[in-house]
């Protein structure tokens, strides 16, 4: 009983000195670390108390979100930084971001040593188009946030680091940040589809396939959303690798009719690509009239379908459709080869 009453006391004191925006983690340490003060010394109940607050007033003071040895941040500071930060938050859900931004920089001002609301601040940013500037202060909130208590967030904000570089092209930026995720927890499953992405972007093939695979060895065997992306992107490698044989495996349990109309034709396109070279032209053929029902003025699905009939030596076929190619891009490299081709040869 003696110790459940201390340990509420402790909770109050630390409310009271303006510590409250601890994580579960951090108070459950020290928790722990009264316990175990507790066990140590069952002779000198008013001494270990004195010697627990002592000892936490110590750690607390470099735990991401305590205030307390900060003079200039008090309880009414941090209530008040609270309630702008929640004017924030619905600003930003509606879309506000300007408005939004302003109220996590105020909150970010009152209370600097927060790095939650710098990562706020940072994705209203990134909804500005202001790249830099959510760039830079993601990293601030990096900085500010523990290494110990605030681990996993760590690495979930190298991760989306990582994301904003290579949306803005820096992709070694973009490589070190995921590298430190992945070294931190090598089981990470964001981290390893960022990365295998940004091996994809430079066309690091084998890097991609490891990282992806392991990714899909993380996940569920249902076809979630997360895995039927990473399962496109395989096929996307195996496509350019020229493994038709793989691709087919790859894409043969994903089904288009659960997919938006944009990830239904990539996959559709890739199957058909695939199945064009194996020879497998009515089935091609096929695939390809699926994503004209869904876009039908898609210039490579017309391209696909030309070399395709070209192949099968239909060459009325092929050039009606590299009509459809050159009338939707007159500039399509592939179609205007393929085009001479066919006129070199009579057809």
């Amino acid at each position: 009983m003696n110790l459940l009453r201390s340990i509420i006391l402790l909770f109050h004191l630390l409310r009271f000195l303006g510590c409250w925006q601890l994580t579960t983690s951090q108070k459950y340490f020290i928790c722990k670390t009264y316990v175990h003060i507790q066990r140590l010394m069952p002779t000198l109940p008013n001494k270990q108390l004195a010697v627990f607050v002592a000892l936490a007033a110590v750690v607390l003071s470099s735990l991401t979100g305590c205030r307390l040895f900060s003079p200039r941040v008090t309880l009414e500071t941090l209530t008040t930084a609270a309630e702008i930060e929640r004017s924030g938050d619905q600003l930003y859900k509606s879309g506000q971001y300007n408005a939004a931004a302003e109220r996590f920089e105020e909150a970010a001002a009152m209370v600097t040593s927060d790095q939650r609301v710098r990562r706020k601040l940072a994705d209203t940013y990134w909804a500005e188009q202001r790249h830099n500037r959510a760039i830079a202060t993601m990293q601030t909130a990096i900085e500010l946030a523990n290494p110990v208590f605030d681990r996993e967030l760590r690495q979930e904000w190298f991760v989306r680091l990582a994301e904003m570089y290579l949306d803005v092209g820096n992709v070694d930026r973009a490589l070190h940040w995921v590298d430190r995720a992945i070294a931190e927890n090598p089981q990470m499953l964001s981290a390893r589809v960022v990365r295998g992405s940004i091996f994809e972007r430079v066309q690091s093939y084998k890097a991609a396939l490891e990282d992806y695979h392991y990714a899909l060895s993380l996940m569920a065997t249902e076809p979630t959303a997360e895995r039927v992306r990473v399962e496109i992107e395989v096929a996307r490698i195996y496509s350019h690798q020229q493994r038709p044989h793989r691709v087919l495996a790859v894409t043969s349990a994903i089904d288009t009719r659960t997919l938006q109309p944009t990830q239904a034709i990539d996959v559709h396109l890739i199957r058909a690509t695939a199945l064009r070279d194996r020879q497998r032209f009515g089935d091609a053929v096929r695939e390809l009239q699926q994503i004209l029902v869904l876009d039908t003025n898609h210039a490579q699905a017309h391209f696909v379908l030309a070399s395709t009939y070209w192949q099968q030596g239909d060459n009325f076929r092929a050039r009606n459709s590299l009509a459809e190619v050159i009338r939707l891009n007159p500039n399509h490299p592939a179609a205007l080869r393929l085009q001479q081709q066919i006129t070199s040869r009579g057809g």
